[in-house]
């Protein structure tokens, strides 16, 4: 036996012995997992026998085929020294056959005391897990706000987790029935509850139920609930006997539902309202964002809207939405090549797929060029674009604004430039007697320097005192119309001579509507004024011509011949009293027969030629006599040229006609003194031809002036309409939220009252009393803005009714205090009496509100006498007001007290001061700090 024969061996068992310690491995990994007893103790006898039979065979014929060994059996020889023959074929099975024995024997014996212990064993284990899983699940219902429940049908008692009562706001129960069930369903849900249930107990009805419904707490609060419940026994007939569930409390997510339901459909309003485009743009297939940007762009034109508001249709030229849909950009623009929106598209891929206030020119349907600002948004997946959103705005406008305000500012300059180079004196002037802005013109006419004027009153240093009631007066018009005033006043130069001029003052207000300052156009009417008197007394003249030649002056429209005259005119036709209206054919039916056919001729030759119309003839006069008139008569045009007129003078020459027939007997003796006499009258015709001419220019003027009234009259009902317009748009837009914020905080106090801490509450208060000051501040500006435009209904107003009427009114807010009242006896007035009756709320309410700290409060009504005039007044003794204040005191929003101490808008009095203005009447107050105010009205009218 050499070296090798010893270590093969060897090494052969070092192998078995490691293969073995694998086995054993395996064979505890194995019984650890439990597995079927029978199935295993089958296959442990199945290998065992098997092993056996291997053992057996190997010895045998490794006794029989085995060489001599020695003192050895040659079989036993074989296994020792030569186990690749025995032990590497058939060693495995062996091994496996022991063990495989044993593990039986180790079964079959003790197996009783095994199963006891593991069942034991599993009985902890599994008793451990189901106590985790019970507080798992009590913690999960708890925190999640979920109760779970089991209902036995027989017995009618219902098993539930600890919170189950809790959510219907009870205390828990020791029972809990069916009818406590229903007795906690809200009524309006009880049938519906009960019958979803009772389709489930039924026979053949289904296992599974869910359904929510609501419940009444005991402090009459609603909650939403959402049961969940299976049948999991029925008897023999498939009636239910068994039932569980779970409850949860979703009145959270219901409320949530509602905001969002509500959102939606705020979302949607505001789709459809909105004046901004909304639109979605959808590309088939997506667009590769590998592409180049110019194929990028043109697959971008074939793509379509699928989605859009009407905003957004219309801004294209369509009516609807659904127009809009399906179309491409292409469809749109007719064309790629508008190189604004190349441009865009090109900044819009290059940033991303984004862009926010880029401007495109756009095609609507009919052709028309648009300008939109677009914000535009691409969605990219999977590296392709496959749809586009935003947003567009129609800045159409804004571009042909932006044109035209760069045409303004041109102009403007140019205007300003004109202004300071022109002779036309112009200047803006303060209501503090502060000088503006003003130009050389204006230095030149007041004699002062720029510097000298900055430093001036103009009220008092520029302005004669004659003259400031004047100006006052236009001023107090032109604040209340808001329409520019033309007046005249005198200035007075720095060398203490005076100017006559004629000013056109407009009025410029700030942002809050309040007068800031005014600018005018001043002229230098000297010269107007000589031709003024020189005027008059040619004036004067012709009318002393006329009534000395005893003329009537007329004009005649041509195009429904009516006719305007002097009292002249129709007196010398035999009427004492004017005729009302006065055309050609009465004329022509007072010419007598034998001349209307000339008098008619000459006339349409003024018409058609423009000839003078020049004629005599006899008329007869309203009293039957007859007389000889002459009439002169020249075609012209109106003052605004739209209407052909005759203008001219008749006289009656009847006296004339008689000398002229007297003459004409004694003809040849007295030739010279009628030749005389007929220079005399044509020199006499002259001058009343002359005198005519003045009369005519006189009545253009007055024309154009009653022009300019009924476009002033125009514009004021244009305004009106617009206010009107403006204050429903107030009432509406401004009440809605405070509504809102009103309605929020009431709910969130009732819900969260007993979590609020002091100073949350105190903060939820100030917003409420917040939202209701300005809900009294959006009323009385309405009132404020209606007083000057509804219509005046004038009737005699009873002033003591109305004011015992405003007294009781207040007496909720005075029965607990004590008020002293002093009223006098009123006289009766003309005027609106609901105005007037809000004239008298508003100071009363001021004198009951700052008499507040009184401990005896006494109040005065009354009136006084001022010249001829009846003047109202209410006295207080009250917190009264700082005299120097007093001019603020009618202003809107001027308020001399802070609100901590009265509350208050500071419109009140602003609207009484116009209610008295409009009955054109004065408003004035008197006061000192803790002293008392007093107030005085004057109202025309008053009897």
């Amino acid at each position: 036996m050499n070296i090798f024969q010893i270590l093969t061996p060897l090494t052969y068992w070092v192998l078995v012995g490691l293969w073995l310690f694998i086995l054993g491995f395996l064979l505890r990994r194995l019984w650890s997992t439990r597995f079927q007893k029978s199935l295993l103790n089958m296959l442990m006898i199945i290998l065992a026998i098997d092993a056996l039979r291997t053992v057996f065979e190997s010895i045998y014929f490794g006794i029989r085929f085995s060489s001599k060994s020695g003192f050895l059996p040659a079989g036993i020889y074989d296994v020792l020294v030569r186990p690749e023959i025995i032990v590497v074929p058939k060693m495995l099975n062996v091994v496996a056959a022991i063990v495989m024995i044993a593990i039986l024997l180790y079964r079959w014996f003790p197996a009783e005391k095994r199963d006891r212990e593991l069942q034991e064993r599993t009985i902890k284990e599994r008793t451990r897990e189901l106590k985790e899983r019970e507080e798992w699940l009590r913690l999960s219902t708890e925190t999640a706000n979920v109760a779970v429940w089991e209902y036995d049908l027989i017995k009618n008692r219902m098993a539930r987790s600890q919170n189950h009562e809790a959510l219907y706001g009870l205390e828990p129960h020791e029972i809990w029935t069916k009818d406590d069930f229903m007795k906690a369903v809200h009524p309006e849900d009880r049938e519906f509850a009960s019958g979803t249930i009772d389709r489930s107990i039924a026979t053949g009805g289904p296992d599974d139920f869910h359904f929510d419904y609501r419940t009444l707490w005991p402090d009459h609060s609603e909650h939403w609930l959402s049961l969940s419940g299976r049948i999991t026994a029925r008897n023999k007939e498939g009636v239910a006997t068994r039932m569980r569930g779970c409850l949860m409390d979703i009145t959270e997510r219901k409320q949530a539902e509602e905001e969002l339901k509500k959102s939606g459909e705020r979302f949607r309003s505001f789709m459809e309202h909105t004046d901004e485009g909304l639109f979605l743009y959808e590309m088939p297939g997506g667009i590769p964002t590998d592409l180049p940007v110019e194929e990028q762009i043109r697959l971008l034109y074939a793509g379509a809207f699928v989605e859009c508001n009407n905003a957004q249709a219309r801004m294209y030229g369509f009516i609807q939405s659904n127009e809009l849909i399906g179309k491409t950009l292409m469809d749109i623009h007719g064309s790629m090549d508008i190189p604004e929106n190349i441009e865009m598209f090109t900044a819009w891929i290059e940033n991303n797929y984004r862009i926010s206030g880029a401007v495109s020119r756009e095609v609507d349907c009919d052709g028309k060029t648009v300008w939109f600002s677009n914000n535009i948004n691409g969605v990219v997946e999977n590296n392709r674009l496959i749809r586009v959103w935003g947003t567009q705005i129609d800045i159409t406008q804004q571009k042909l604004a932006e044109e035209a305000l760069r045409e303004s500012e041109q102009k403007a300059r140019f205007m300003a430039k004109l202004l300071m180079d022109s002779d036309q004196p112009v200047a803006v002037g303060f209501a503090d007697g502060r000088l503006g802005q003003l130009n050389p013109a204006f230095c030149a006419l007041t004699g002062y320097t720029e510097e000298e004027l900055r430093t001036i009153d103009w009220g008092t240093a520029l302005t004669p005192p004659e003259w400031l009631p004047m100006e006052q007066e236009a001023l107090v018009q032109l604040e209340r119309t808001d329409e520019p005033v033309r007046y005249e006043k005198e200035y007075i130069r720095k060398d203490g001579t005076r100017v006559p001029v004629e000013l056109f003052v407009h009025l410029a207000r700030d942002a809050n509507g309040d007068p800031d300052y005014y600018y005018a156009f001043i002229t230098d009417i000297t010269e107007l004024k000589r031709a003024r008197v020189d005027v008059l007394k040619e004036k004067n003249r012709l009318q002393f011509a006329l009534e000395v030649s005893r003329m009537g002056a007329w004009d005649l429209r041509v195009a429904d011949l009516s006719s305007h005259r002097t009292r002249m005119h129709d007196h010398i036709f035999g009427y004492e009293v004017p005729v009302p209206d006065w055309t050609y054919e009465i004329f022509l039916e007072h010419v007598l027969p034998e001349d209307r056919e000339a008098v008619d001729h000459n006339f349409k030759n003024a018409i058609t030629r423009g000839d003078d119309w020049n004629f005599e003839c006899r008329i007869q006069r309203a009293d039957g006599e007859i007389r000889w008139i002459w009439a002169v008569g020249r075609p012209g045009n109106s003052a605004d040229g739209k209407e052909q007129l005759i203008v001219g003078v008749v006289q009656d020459i009847t006296e004339r006609k008689k000398t002229e027939l007297e003459l004409k007997e004694s003809y040849n003796l007295l030739e010279a003194r009628v030749e005389e006499r007929t220079a005399e009258l044509k020199l006499r015709r002259d001058e009343a031809e002359a005198l005519n001419r003045g009369m005519i220019n006189l009545l253009k003027d007055l024309k154009e002036t009653n022009q300019g009234l009924e476009s002033t009259k125009r514009a004021l009902r244009t305004t009106n309409k617009e206010l009107e317009a403006f204050s429903y748009s107030v009432s509406h837009d401004l009440r809605a939220p405070l509504r809102h914020i009103d309605g929020f905080i009431e709910l969130l106090l009732k819900r969260e009252k007993d979590r609020l801490d002091a100073t949350s509450s105190r903060y939820l208060n100030t917003i409420a009393q917040s939202s209701n000051r300005m809900g009294r501040l959006i009323d009385d500006l309405l009132a404020f803005s209606r007083t000057n435009r509804s219509e005046m209904h004038m009737s005699t107003v009873d002033m003591n009714a109305v004011i015992r009427a405003v007294v009781h009114d207040l007496s909720t807010v005075t029965e607990d205090r004590r008020i002293e009242w002093k009223i006098e006896t009123l006289p009766s007035v003309n005027g609106d009496k609901s105005l007037l009756r809000q004239v008298w709320e508003n100071l009363i309410g001021n004198a009951v509100k700052y008499t507040g700290n009184c401990e005896e409060a006494c109040i005065e009504i009354g009136t006084t006498n001022e010249g001829d005039k009846r003047v109202f007044f209410i006295r207080d003794n009250g917190a009264g007001f700082d005299p120097q204040y007093t001019g603020k005191l009618f202003g809107v929003f001027q308020r001399l007290h802070r609100d901590d101490e009265f509350e208050g808008t500071g419109i009140g009095l602003a609207t009484a001061r116009r209610i008295v203005l409009r009955h054109r009447g004065k408003i004035w107050a008197e006061g000192k700090v803790d002293r008392g105010a007093a107030f005085y009205f004057t109202l025309h009218g008053a009897e």
